[in-house]
Protein backbone atom coordinates (compact mmCIF):
# COMPACT_ATOMS: atom_id res chain seq x y z
CA UNK A 1 0.00 0.00 0.00
CA UNK A 2 3.13 2.42 0.56
CA UNK A 3 4.46 1.86 -2.54
CA UNK A 4 1.57 2.51 -4.22
CA UNK A 5 0.92 5.59 -2.46
CA UNK A 6 4.57 6.85 -2.61
CA UNK A 7 4.53 6.36 -6.33
CA UNK A 8 1.53 9.08 -6.80
CA UNK A 9 2.99 10.90 -4.28
CA UNK A 10 6.02 11.33 -6.53
CA UNK A 11 3.92 11.67 -9.83
CA UNK A 12 2.09 14.54 -8.30
CA UNK A 13 4.88 16.50 -7.38
CA UNK A 14 6.81 16.14 -10.65
CA UNK A 15 3.77 16.81 -12.74
CA UNK A 16 3.39 19.95 -10.39
CA UNK A 17 -0.25 18.78 -9.39
CA UNK A 18 -2.15 18.50 -6.26
CA UNK A 19 -2.64 14.71 -4.68
CA UNK A 20 -5.94 15.19 -4.49
CA UNK A 21 -6.32 14.57 -8.52
CA UNK A 22 -4.80 11.33 -7.82
CA UNK A 23 -7.56 9.86 -5.71
CA UNK A 24 -8.13 6.25 -6.71
CA UNK A 25 -8.63 2.89 -5.16
CA UNK A 26 -5.62 -0.09 -5.36
CA UNK A 27 -7.08 -4.07 -5.25
CA UNK A 28 -3.90 -6.44 -5.41
CA UNK A 29 -4.88 -10.32 -5.65
CA UNK A 30 -1.40 -13.31 -5.30
CA UNK A 31 -2.62 -16.39 -6.54
CA UNK A 32 -1.22 -19.93 -6.75
CA UNK A 33 -2.80 -23.53 -7.33
CA UNK A 34 -3.26 -24.21 -3.55
CA UNK A 35 -4.13 -19.88 -1.60
CA UNK A 36 -4.56 -16.72 -2.60
CA UNK A 37 -4.37 -13.34 -1.04
CA UNK A 38 -6.16 -10.42 -1.45
CA UNK A 39 -6.41 -6.71 -0.14
CA UNK A 40 -7.68 -3.55 -1.03
CA UNK A 41 -8.49 0.08 -0.53
CA UNK A 42 -10.82 2.10 -1.15
CA UNK A 43 -14.40 1.26 -2.70
CA UNK A 44 -13.60 -1.11 -5.52
CA UNK A 45 -14.73 -4.61 -5.23
CA UNK A 46 -13.27 -8.09 -5.43
CA UNK A 47 -14.60 -11.22 -6.34
CA UNK A 48 -13.03 -15.03 -6.99
CA UNK A 49 -14.14 -17.46 -9.37
CA UNK A 50 -13.38 -21.06 -7.77
CA UNK A 51 -12.00 -23.74 -10.05
CA UNK A 52 -15.49 -25.26 -9.38
CA UNK A 53 -17.60 -22.28 -11.17
CA UNK A 54 -18.64 -20.85 -7.80
CA UNK A 55 -18.58 -17.18 -6.72
CA UNK A 56 -16.89 -15.46 -3.10
CA UNK A 57 -15.89 -12.28 -2.21
CA UNK A 58 -11.76 -12.33 -1.41
CA UNK A 59 -11.91 -9.35 0.19
CA UNK A 60 -14.63 -7.38 2.42
CA UNK A 61 -16.56 -4.46 1.05
CA UNK A 62 -15.79 -1.01 2.15
CA UNK A 63 -18.26 0.37 5.08
CA UNK A 64 -19.05 3.40 4.07
CA UNK A 65 -22.27 5.67 4.04
CA UNK A 66 -21.45 7.40 1.13
CA UNK A 67 -19.03 7.62 -1.88
CA UNK A 68 -17.40 10.88 -0.26
CA UNK A 69 -17.10 8.88 2.60
CA UNK A 70 -14.48 6.34 0.71
CA UNK A 71 -11.20 5.67 1.60
CA UNK A 72 -8.42 6.41 -1.42
CA UNK A 73 -4.83 5.23 -1.67
CA UNK A 74 -3.97 9.09 -1.50
CA UNK A 75 -5.29 9.20 1.96
CA UNK A 76 -3.14 9.84 5.04
CA UNK A 77 -0.92 6.46 6.05
CA UNK A 78 -2.80 6.22 9.46
CA UNK A 79 -5.91 6.48 7.72
CA UNK A 80 -5.58 4.12 5.12
CA UNK A 81 -3.56 1.18 7.72
CA UNK A 82 -7.42 1.43 9.25
CA UNK A 83 -9.37 1.18 6.72
CA UNK A 84 -7.27 -0.83 4.47
CA UNK A 85 -8.89 -4.86 3.54
CA UNK A 86 -6.83 -8.18 3.31
CA UNK A 87 -7.99 -11.58 3.17
CA UNK A 88 -5.86 -14.87 3.04
CA UNK A 89 -7.18 -17.91 2.08
CA UNK A 90 -5.98 -21.52 1.61
CA UNK A 91 -8.11 -22.28 -1.15
CA UNK A 92 -7.87 -22.23 -5.03
CA UNK A 93 -9.13 -19.57 -7.35
CA UNK A 94 -9.29 -19.68 -11.46
CA UNK A 95 -10.00 -16.30 -12.17
CA UNK A 96 -10.34 -12.69 -10.47
CA UNK A 97 -12.33 -10.16 -11.50
CA UNK A 98 -11.67 -6.60 -9.84
CA UNK A 99 -14.20 -3.75 -10.28
CA UNK A 100 -14.71 0.05 -9.85
CA UNK A 101 -17.97 1.25 -7.35
CA UNK A 102 -19.81 1.68 -10.93
CA UNK A 103 -20.31 -1.68 -11.16
CA UNK A 104 -21.44 -2.29 -7.64
CA UNK A 105 -25.29 -1.90 -7.80
CA UNK A 106 -24.72 -5.03 -10.55
CA UNK A 107 -22.23 -7.02 -9.13
CA UNK A 108 -23.57 -7.63 -5.75
CA UNK A 109 -26.88 -9.58 -4.59
CA UNK A 110 -30.12 -7.32 -4.27
CA UNK A 111 -30.67 -9.62 -0.71
CA UNK A 112 -27.45 -9.61 0.73
CA UNK A 113 -24.56 -7.15 -0.61
CA UNK A 114 -21.87 -9.14 0.80
CA UNK A 115 -22.56 -11.56 -1.83
CA UNK A 116 -21.64 -11.41 -5.60
CA UNK A 117 -24.94 -11.35 -7.97
CA UNK A 118 -24.58 -14.57 -10.17
CA UNK A 119 -26.02 -13.27 -13.48
CA UNK A 120 -23.34 -10.83 -13.57
CA UNK A 121 -21.03 -13.03 -12.54
CA UNK A 122 -21.97 -15.89 -14.99
CA UNK A 123 -21.80 -12.97 -18.11
CA UNK A 124 -18.10 -12.68 -16.98
CA UNK A 125 -17.52 -16.38 -16.43
CA UNK A 126 -18.87 -17.37 -19.77
CA UNK A 127 -16.74 -14.80 -21.44
CA UNK A 128 -13.30 -16.21 -19.63
CA UNK A 129 -13.87 -19.27 -20.58
CA UNK A 130 -15.10 -18.78 -24.50
CA UNK A 131 -11.41 -17.06 -25.37
CA UNK A 132 -8.39 -18.09 -26.12
CA UNK A 133 -6.44 -15.54 -25.01
CA UNK A 134 -7.50 -11.76 -23.39
CA UNK A 135 -4.78 -10.33 -25.60
CA UNK A 136 -6.50 -11.48 -28.80
CA UNK A 137 -8.04 -8.44 -30.74
CA UNK A 138 -11.48 -10.60 -31.17
CA UNK A 139 -11.56 -11.06 -28.00
CA UNK A 140 -10.26 -7.57 -26.30
CA UNK A 141 -13.52 -5.68 -28.54
CA UNK A 142 -16.00 -8.01 -26.78
CA UNK A 143 -15.06 -6.95 -23.40
CA UNK A 144 -14.93 -3.59 -24.47
CA UNK A 145 -18.54 -3.50 -25.68
CA UNK A 146 -19.67 -5.55 -22.43
CA UNK A 147 -18.19 -2.86 -20.53
CA UNK A 148 -19.52 0.13 -22.18
CA UNK A 149 -23.14 -1.72 -22.50
CA UNK A 150 -25.63 0.63 -22.65
CA UNK A 151 -27.48 -1.32 -19.12
CA UNK A 152 -24.39 0.25 -17.20
CA UNK A 153 -24.55 3.42 -18.33
CA UNK A 154 -28.17 4.07 -18.04
CA UNK A 155 -28.07 2.58 -13.91
CA UNK A 156 -25.14 4.06 -12.98
CA UNK A 157 -23.14 7.35 -14.10
CA UNK A 158 -20.03 6.58 -11.35
CA UNK A 159 -16.46 5.35 -13.18
CA UNK A 160 -16.38 1.84 -14.60
CA UNK A 161 -13.62 -0.32 -14.52
CA UNK A 162 -13.27 -4.02 -14.67
CA UNK A 163 -10.25 -6.02 -14.73
CA UNK A 164 -10.50 -9.72 -15.19
CA UNK A 165 -7.70 -12.30 -14.54
CA UNK A 166 -7.43 -15.71 -15.10
CA UNK A 167 -5.05 -18.73 -14.20
CA UNK A 168 -5.35 -21.22 -16.28
CA UNK A 169 -3.28 -23.81 -13.99
CA UNK A 170 -6.47 -23.74 -11.84
CA UNK A 171 -9.15 -24.18 -13.99
CA UNK A 172 -10.55 -28.01 -13.69
CA UNK A 173 -12.13 -29.22 -16.58
CA UNK A 174 -15.21 -29.15 -15.19
CA UNK A 175 -15.29 -25.31 -15.18
CA UNK A 176 -13.56 -24.68 -19.34
CA UNK A 177 -14.30 -26.83 -22.11
CA UNK A 178 -11.73 -26.24 -25.77
CA UNK A 179 -12.33 -22.76 -26.44
CA UNK A 180 -14.02 -22.16 -29.67
CA UNK A 181 -11.77 -21.49 -32.97
CA UNK A 182 -13.13 -18.02 -34.92
CA UNK A 183 -14.31 -19.86 -37.53
CA UNK A 184 -17.56 -18.72 -37.44
CA UNK A 185 -19.05 -14.88 -37.86
CA UNK A 186 -20.95 -13.93 -34.73
CA UNK A 187 -23.96 -12.76 -37.22
CA UNK A 188 -24.45 -16.63 -38.23
CA UNK A 189 -25.44 -17.44 -34.83
CA UNK A 190 -27.38 -14.48 -34.24
CA UNK A 191 -29.01 -15.25 -37.41
CA UNK A 192 -29.72 -19.33 -36.90
CA UNK A 193 -31.36 -18.17 -33.63
CA UNK A 194 -33.48 -15.87 -34.87
CA UNK A 195 -34.73 -18.12 -38.17
CA UNK A 196 -35.14 -21.16 -35.96
CA UNK A 197 -38.97 -21.22 -34.08
CA UNK A 198 -40.01 -20.20 -30.61
CA UNK A 199 -38.75 -22.40 -28.23
CA UNK A 200 -36.84 -24.62 -30.67
CA UNK A 201 -33.66 -22.52 -30.32
CA UNK A 202 -31.25 -25.05 -28.46
CA UNK A 203 -27.30 -25.77 -28.71
CA UNK A 204 -28.11 -28.50 -31.26
CA UNK A 205 -30.81 -26.92 -33.41
CA UNK A 206 -28.07 -23.86 -34.07
CA UNK A 207 -25.24 -25.73 -34.33
CA UNK A 208 -26.77 -27.73 -37.23
CA UNK A 209 -28.00 -24.35 -38.72
CA UNK A 210 -24.48 -22.73 -38.82
CA UNK A 211 -22.85 -26.10 -39.08
CA UNK A 212 -20.22 -26.18 -36.43
CA UNK A 213 -19.70 -28.57 -33.50
CA UNK A 214 -21.69 -28.00 -30.58
CA UNK A 215 -19.05 -26.77 -27.96
CA UNK A 216 -18.38 -24.09 -30.73
CA UNK A 217 -21.67 -23.15 -30.88
CA UNK A 218 -22.02 -22.98 -26.62
CA UNK A 219 -19.11 -21.05 -26.72
CA UNK A 220 -19.65 -18.55 -29.36
CA UNK A 221 -23.56 -17.54 -27.87
CA UNK A 222 -22.04 -17.68 -24.50
CA UNK A 223 -20.21 -14.70 -26.23
CA UNK A 224 -23.02 -12.73 -27.54
CA UNK A 225 -24.64 -13.60 -24.49
CA UNK A 226 -22.46 -11.89 -22.64
CA UNK A 227 -22.32 -8.59 -25.07
CA UNK A 228 -26.20 -8.60 -24.78
CA UNK A 229 -27.08 -9.77 -28.09
CA UNK A 230 -28.96 -13.21 -27.46
CA UNK A 231 -30.12 -14.31 -24.01
CA UNK A 232 -30.90 -17.78 -22.81
CA UNK A 233 -33.06 -19.34 -20.19
CA UNK A 234 -33.43 -23.08 -19.52
CA UNK A 235 -36.03 -25.73 -18.22
CA UNK A 236 -35.21 -29.08 -17.15
CA UNK A 237 -33.44 -30.71 -20.03
CA UNK A 238 -32.08 -27.69 -22.13
CA UNK A 239 -31.12 -24.37 -22.70
CA UNK A 240 -33.16 -22.12 -25.29
CA UNK A 241 -31.80 -19.05 -27.20
CA UNK A 242 -33.13 -16.13 -28.22
CA UNK A 243 -32.24 -12.89 -30.13
CA UNK A 244 -32.50 -9.98 -26.69
CA UNK A 245 -35.04 -8.22 -27.40
CA UNK A 246 -37.27 -10.62 -29.10
CA UNK A 247 -36.74 -12.32 -32.63
CA UNK A 248 -37.98 -9.93 -34.76
CA UNK A 249 -37.00 -10.57 -38.24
Amino acid sequence: YSAARTSLMDRAESEGDSLDEYHTTLSIVFATPDWYAAGAVGDSGLVGIDPTGHYKKLVAREESSTASATVPITASASLIEDRKRFNFERSPVAAVVSFSDGFDRFAWAKNDSSKPRTKFFNRISRFITGVDSFNDSDARRQFGQFVESEVFKQHSSDDKTLVVGRFPSNISSQLVESPAKQEYDDAEFIQAVRDLPDGEASISAIANKVGCSQTTASNRLSTLEVLGDVESESDDTKIIWRVAGGNER
